[in-house]
């Protein structure tokens, strides 16, 4: 298996595709909007073995989604954390 880690402006857009398609399979995520978050992700994984077959971002999410995250997990200090996996 082949891991690479790359700036999403680094990334063709067969990858940005690829990652894209993959987050959406999860189906965890609001499609609406999803490649501009991809875009604006500090890095992004993609695990291949012969095709991509896993996908994951390192993200600075928007404060409204951060703040209700922190919320719901009851954990006051959120400034500390810059980004999220």
């Amino acid at each position: 298996m082949e891991k690479i880690t790359k700036s999403p402006k680094n990334c063709t857009d067969s990858e940005l595709e690829s990652f894209e398609k993959l987050v959406a399979e999860g189906g965890e995520v609001t499609l609406a909007g999803l490649r501009q978050r991809i875009q604006r992700a500090e890095k992004l994984v993609f695990i291949n073995d012969g095709e991509c077959v896993a996908v994951g971002a390192i993200k600075t999410p928007n404060s409204g989604y951060k703040a209700g995250v922190f919320e719901k997990a009851e954990v006051p200090e959120q400034s500390r954390y810059k980004y999220e996996l």
